[in-house]
């Protein structure tokens, strides 16, 4: 049951961070990011970010390694941080 409700809560959250995206930066999201054949997950991305610092703490730390690895990403991308950024 918490399953479900998480997911609810996730869905939400990727919606609030899209019309973010919109509303703020003024860049609409306009297709599904994709990253190693999968959906890349907004919501686990912002979250996992934010627990790091911040995109310029993750940035000048280069801790994009931790990111895909909470991301449960191939540790084989060897442009994860490029194509993260750029999603």
């Amino acid at each position: 049951m918490f399953g479900i409700f998480q997911a609810v809560y996730a869905l939400a959250c990727a919606q609030r961070l899209m019309s973010f995206c919109l509303v703020v930066a003024g860049t609409p999201v306009n297709r599904i990011p994709i990253m190693a054949k999968q959906v890349l997950d907004l919501y686990t991305l912002y979250k996992l970010v934010t627990e790091k610092g911040g995109l310029v703490e993750v940035i000048n730390k280069k801790i994009w390694r931790e990111i895909t690895k909470g991301l449960n990403l191939p540790t084989s991308i060897t442009s994860a941080a490029f194509t993260l950024r750029t999603q």
